[in-house]
């Protein structure tokens, strides 16, 4: 979670995010190089995670890129001296990726996932 809290609050994240195709091409080789074991270890751990039955989604790079998606924007909209927390920020994200938006107490869940 500490990771998370630190990709959501790190303002150089739009230079790493946004900012890629005003680098030197060596430049954006090391990102890209980056990107990519930071994309090999979330599949590893969806992989981790789907062994354990924990997960289902199929495929993996699905859930992976939503992990970026999720990470990548909230240096966006996310401020330190803002009203949100950054370890309620955190633990919200990882509950979204795990479990959505549906509140699974709920009855009408249930029912619509039989549908």
């Amino acid at each position: 979670m500490q990771r998370l809290q630190l990709g959501i609050s790190h303002r150089l994240r739009k230079i790493y995010v946004e900012e890629q195709h005003n680098l030197s091409k060596r430049f954006r080789k090391i990102i890209y190089k980056q990107h990519r074991k930071i994309y090999d270890l979330y599949v590893d751990q969806l992989k981790a995670f789907q062994r354990l039955r924990i997960i289902s989604s199929e495929p993996l790079s699905i859930a992976a890129f939503a992990i970026f998606g999720m990470v990548n924007w909230c240096y966006r909209w996310y401020r330190e001296d803002g009203g949100l927390n950054i370890e309620n920020v955190a633990q919200r994200l990882i509950d979204l990726l795990f479990y959505g938006v549906l509140n699974p107490a709920e009855p009408s869940f249930s029912a619509a996932k039989r549908s």
